[in-house]
């Protein structure tokens, strides 16, 4: 385990992924606001895609 540990690394990767994701979304709503398409239109087209890559 301890600090360079294979959880520390697994869980590190983990969490930079779930930023990454969100600020990918975050990102993709405040263009579609800015185009005026509104956050239900990013929404909409993430729930078609039916994917989530990590």
């Amino acid at each position: 385990m301890g600090e360079d540990g294979l959880l520390v690394e697994l869980t590190r990767h983990l969490m930079q992924a779930a930023v990454e994701a969100e600020m990918d979304l975050h990102l993709q709503v405040g263009q579609a606001e800015l185009a005026g398409r509104g956050a239900d239109a990013v929404a909409g087209q993430l729930a078609q895609e039916d994917s989530f890559a990590v």
